[in-house]
C-alpha cells in the first residue's frame, strides 16, 4: 500500500479556489459568494488582479469562454 503524500497543488484545485475568487469579489449580488478564504489561498498576483473590475472581467472572458461555466463552477 502506498501512503504518499502529494506535495504538488492540483490545476483543477487551483482553478476552482480563483474562481470562488473571482466570485468573491463581484459586485453583482447573483454572483457574488461568501467564501473569505479562498482570496487567502490563491497566489498575491492573481488576487490583486481580481480585485480590479477590469482584470477580473478579462479574466473570466479567458478562462470561462464557454456560455454557463463560470455560473457552473461557483454554484
Amino acid at each position: 500500500m502506498n501512503n504518499r503524500i502529494e506535495t504538488k497543488v492540483s490545476i483543477t484545485a487551483q482553478g476552482t479556489c480563483l474562481t470562488r475568487t473571482i466570485s468573491y469579489y463581484e459586485k453583482d449580488s447573483n454572483y457574488k459568494n461568501d467564501d473569505f478564504i479562498a482570496p487567502i489561498m490563491v497566489h498575491s498576483f492573481l488576487n490583486l488582479m481580481v480585485k480590479n473590475d477590469f482584470s477580473r472581467k478579462l479574466l473570466k472572458k479567458c478562462f470561462f469562454k464557454a456560455t454557463g461555466n463560470y455560473e457552473y463552477l461557483i454554484a
